[in-house]
């Protein structure tokens, strides 16, 4: 895993660094979530949300949201800090990233690469999360990968939030 200490932080967000992108489902946004998403925004001046799409978290995660995507798109642009969210593509995961091309691709700190994601080449590897990002940064080259650290994740994990 590569976490973000607050040195590499600070250099990153001293580099004019101004893209930055993040993805996810965001489907019960809590304070886990926005917490994330204000840590990306930090490390520069425009952040985007790629958010799956309903059939991509029923694919994915083998459940239904529990709110659609139109609602979780307008959850996150009511956020102030967002500067853009659009929605995923249901075919290649990557295909945003791709395209735009941003100097800052920010996963959460227990985000996993879903097998067959962009172009057939990642794989999904859990206990082998660092081959996912090397594969990953290969796809993007000029774009820098980083996992963020959690925000309480004993209380804010939307795991555990579906549950209650």
């Amino acid at each position: 895993m590569i976490f973000v200490p607050a040195e590499a932080e600070r250099n990153i967000r001293n580099a004019a660094v101004h893209k930055v992108l993040v993805f996810g489902s965001f489907d019960i946004l809590h304070p886990g979530h926005t917490e994330f998403l204000k840590d990306a925004k930090k490390l520069g001046t425009h952040l985007t949300v790629v958010l799956a799409r309903d059939s991509s978290i029923q694919k994915i995660k083998g459940r239904s949201p529990h709110f659609l995507e139109n609602e979780r798109v307008a959850q996150l642009q009511a956020l102030k800090f967002v500067d853009e969210v659009i929605l995923g593509d249901e075919h290649d995961y990557f295909r945003i990233p791709y395209e735009r091309q941003p100097e800052i691709i920010a996963l959460g700190y227990d985000q996993l690469v879903p097998e067959g994601v962009g172009r057939g080449v990642l794989q999904y590897a859990p206990t082998a999360e660092n081959k996912n990002l090397i594969t990953l940064q290969s796809l993007l080259p000029h774009t820098k990968i980083v996992r963020l650290t959690p925000h309480h994740p004993e209380q804010f994990k939307s795991s555990l939030l579906r549950n209650l």
